[in-house]
């Protein structure tokens, strides 16, 4: 599933805190050993990885809002709707395929890795040295060295088992050399710097879009060179015969690119400054201790946890609502207002559509929904329980039904009885929306009281319902309640059916409309 623009973003400013602070911290270090440097961006590293693991998984703990619809004192003015697929449709994808780039180059390094165990022949002029060398270093038998023709500089792989490659040409070196590169490569070993490579690597690949990223694991890749370099010269290798070293390799592996996912020992980008740093005695060449290794360790573990509790709602947790307000024919509905309330009354939202109809709320926070819309001449829309999720862009177009038409006629007879309670009728809508002329009565036939009726004390209500046609007579008329008098109802449907209207316009069009006609009887006191 591809991240949203939201997480990307939301990524993108914590990595920014990460690395900036990464940065900064390596200069202050800057006299200090490189190893510590290197444990630095390794920290770093990890922590640009655990972020996207952590950032939807943890409950934020500050919430940073960054509505930008208004408070619903007032209605904003309609923000343009654009229908059609913006670069932010586009942002998923693309970091997609930058990823994929990057990590299948990383992929393509671990197979052609993989592809050197087939031509790998041991070598026993290192193997001598190796055990050696090892217990000098702290390390447990299991590392294993091996020639390979296609192999052109000295460089380490393999995590569990570690493998140290060397070229064809390692056959004819001194043994001052053969140890100087062993102490080198074990020293890669011993630090894991073929895993924390890795992670770095997926890093970048995470991150491919921000330049500071590639900057650290450049400085990673340095400091971790000078670091091993910092190990041969502790144990006693004279620093100008090691820059010769480091020359004569760098060289004669020149002719052949280095697969990806390795750690070599003498590429020629970093070499000038690894040699500054040799041949400089003042240079700081300690490993740092167990308390400094857990005093990365635990800040690195403390920024991230302050970054991921940190959420912007704005960017991570908001979706997007628009569409446009219509009558039944399809017209616009100029200047309705439209708000949307959230579940449990945690906030509500109001805006005025604009002359098309078109109307947007930018930025909501994901949940259940109830939309309202109101238009003078029309009845009120609600639609509820409408779900927006996070990071959704979701077009919801509204159509408006014209308002209910009633009229109401007091037909008063003699009598003494006192009138019962009126009866209610529930409104009938019609999706007839649009640039609404209201209906008008022209003519008007009186319901007669029965005589009968008046002298048996008899009083009710009559709840008739009808369509107005298009020429303006009533249509389909029929009574709505049975608990009257049938009399009373007959008296007045025979009156109603006389009865002539000025036909509703919409958009200057005559359009049928249900109304509902009340008539009460009732006797005077």
């Amino acid at each position: 599933m591809l991240p949203s623009l939201a997480l990307l973003g939301s990524l993108a400013w914590k990595a920014s805190v990460v690395l900036v602070l990464a940065h900064a911290l390596a200069m202050l270090l800057r006299r200090r050993s490189a190893a510590e440097r290197h444990l630095l961006w390794t920290a770093a590293a990890v922590s640009l990885l655990m972020l996207p693991a952590l950032e939807r998984s943890t409950p934020p703990m500050v919430v940073l809002e960054a509505s930008i619809v208004q408070p619903a004192t007032q209605a904003p003015p309609v923000q343009t709707v654009e229908t059609s697929r913006g670069w932010s449709d586009y942002a998923a994808p693309l970091w997609a395929a930058g990823f994929l780039a990057i990590i299948t180059w990383q992929m393509a390094g671990l197979l052609l890795l993989a592809s050197y165990r087939q031509r790998r022949v041991p070598a026993a002029a290192a193997e001598a040295l190796l055990p050696r060398l090892a217990g000098i270093l702290g390390l447990r038998p299991g590392v294993r060295v091996y020639t390979n023709s296609r192999v052109s500089l000295p460089m380490t792989w393999g995590v569990f088992h570690p493998v140290i490659l060397l070229p064809e040409s390692a056959s004819e070196w001194t043994t001052d050399r053969m140890r100087v590169v062993l102490i080198h490569e074990l020293a890669h070993v011993r630090r894991f710097d073929f895993l924390t490579q890795l992670l770095a690597g997926v890093a970048r690949a995470v991150y491919w879009f921000h330049p500071l990223a590639w900057t650290a694991v450049s400085a990673m890749r340095r400091e971790r060179e000078k670091a091993c370099d910092d190990t041969v010269l502790t144990l006693g290798v004279e620093p100008a015969g090691y820059a010769t070293h480091l020359l004569d390799i760098a060289a004669a592996g020149s002719a052949r690119p280095v697969p990806a996912s390795a750690v070599p020992m003498a590429q020629a980008s970093h070499l000038e400054t690894r040699i500054r740093a040799a041949l400089n005695p003042s240079v700081s060449r300690q490993n740092p201790r167990r308390v400094r290794k857990a005093a990365f360790a635990f800040f690195s573990a403390l920024a991230v946890a302050a970054l991921v509790v940190v959420k912007i709602q704005a960017q991570a947790d908001y979706g997007k609502l628009y569409g446009a307000v219509l009558d039944a024919s399809g017209a616009a509905v100029p200047k309705a207002v439209v708000t949307v309330a959230l579940a449990g009354g945690q906030r509500k939202e109001i805006t005025r559509g604009g002359e098309d109809g078109a109307y947007a709320f930018v930025m909501l926070p994901a949940g259940s929904y109830t939309v309202e819309v109101r238009k003078p001449g029309f009845a009120l829309l609600s639609r509820k329980d409408l779900q927006l999720k996070a990071g959704e862009a979701r077009q919801l177009d509204l159509t408006l039904e014209i308002g209910r038409i009633q009229e109401t006629v007091e037909v008063v007879g003699k009598g003494s009885t006192p009138p019962p309670p009126l009866a209610s009728g529930s409104p009938h809508r019609i999706r007839v929306g649009g640039n609404v002329q209201a209906t008008k009565l022209l003519y008007m036939a009186k319901p007669a009281y029965p005589e009968t009726l008046q002298q048996q004390g008899i009083e009710g209500t009559v709840l008739l319902e009808g369509v107005i046609s298009v020429d303006g007579s009533l249509l389909s008329l029929r009574s709505l309640n049975s608990l009257v008098h049938p009399e009373l109802t007959k008296a007045a449907m025979d009156a109603v059916k006389q009865w002539r209207y000025q036909p509703t316009l919409l958009n200057g069009k005559p359009v049928e409309v249900v109304t509902t006609i009340t008539v009460n009887y009732r006797l005077e006191k």
